[in-house]
């Protein structure tokens, strides 16, 4: 038996929240008709097949319909990084820095695995379940020995969390993820978002090949720093000079994702302690955003309309992917 339970929609698609024959799946489908997210869809089924470790989604299998590529995978309970950020300082430093151990941990095994490189890292791909374990998820950006979604020169990713080798057009390698785990725990630490107020908006990004890449790099660190130093909750000094290390301007001096996992490690005092933290965190935000949503219907007219036809077609999608799976049975990936 198949059901719709919930349906999300997204930048580069829809997932919806399947029960099938009493186990939670992810079903994510491409916009219709767009080619470059149905390209990714398949990218990324290709590395959750060869892909092993605990820290990601099992792939079920890749269906091709008429209206574009259908990925079944593992349902990940609990919540991304993005609320964690809010909830800072409630939660300890142990705890935000296990957040970017376990990541590092878990990218620098799959790259040496399959030469796995995400090119994606920052809070809405970190989920956290409410055993206090840390998931990586939306695979479609990354690159591996299975191919590599860049195609006619398009650049992939988000541009507020990508490293300055990639900004700039230049080869790069596992050090871009390296960067990226390093920016969000730089956010987890000081509780403030990169790209949103008041540190700027996704207005002031980056521009791809543009000189304003490095004063927004610089603008970052400092920021985010001052951020902290004006709460009252200066950092350890070691930490500072671990989180700034990754966050390097040159590749080559950013530490690899193993030795950074390793030294993150070693500042964490109590992590039995800290992963008790991170899932009493994600319960609680869980409880208070059952209410929220209830309350979200009494936005203004405007914002409701949109968000009643947004939710209308990810349900319409929802639908349709149900009927797909009690249909032909999935194909395997390749």
């Amino acid at each position: 038996m198949v059901s719709a339970t919930k349906c999300i929609a997204g930048g580069h698609g829809a997932v919806a929240q399947l029960a099938v024959q009493g186990r939670l799946q992810a079903v994510k489908s491409a916009h219709r008709g767009d080619k470059s997210s149905a390209r990714r869809l398949r990218f990324e089924a290709a590395h959750l097949a060869a892909i092993t470790h605990d820290s990601f989604p099992k792939a079920c299998g890749l269906t091709e319909t008429p209206q574009g590529p259908v990925l079944q995978m593992d349902w990940v309970d609990g919540r991304t990084v993005e609320p964690l950020i809010a909830e800072r300082p409630m939660i300890s430093t142990d705890a935000c820095l296990l957040v970017a151990a376990d990541v590092c941990a878990a990218l620098a095994d799959v790259n040496a695995q399959i030469g796995f490189v995400h090119r994606d890292i920052k809070p809405a791909n970190l989920m956290v379940t409410p055993q206090g374990r840390i998931m990586i998820v939306d695979l479609g950006c990354a690159r591996s020995s299975h191919g590599d979604p860049d195609w006619k020169g398009d650049i992939v990713g988000t541009l507020v969390y990508m490293a300055p080798e990639r900004l700039d057009g230049g080869d790069h390698g596992p050090e871009v993820d390296v960067y990226g785990v390093g920016l969000v725990l730089l956010e987890l630490l000081c509780g403030a978002r990169v790209g949103h107020k008041p540190w700027g908006t996704t207005a002031d990004a980056p521009r791809i090949g543009s000189v304003s890449s490095e004063r927004h790099h610089t603008g970052i660190l400092y920021a985010l720093r001052s951020a902290d130093a004006a709460r009252g909750t200066s950092l350890d000094r070691a930490i500072w000079a671990t989180v700034f290390g990754m966050l390097a301007w040159d590749a080559d001096k950013r530490p690899s994702l193993g030795d950074a996992a390793k030294d993150l490690r070693r500042l964490v005092r109590d992590e039995a302690t800290a992963r008790a933290e991170l899932a009493d965190c994600v319960q609680r935000i869980t409880k208070r955003e059952e209410p929220v949503q209830q309350v979200g219907a009494r936005a203004p007219r405007g914002r409701r309309f949109v968000a009643q036809i947004g939710a209308a077609a990810a349900m319409a999608a929802c639908a349709g992917l149900a009927l797909l799976l009690t249909a032909p049975p999935l194909a395997g990936v390749a």
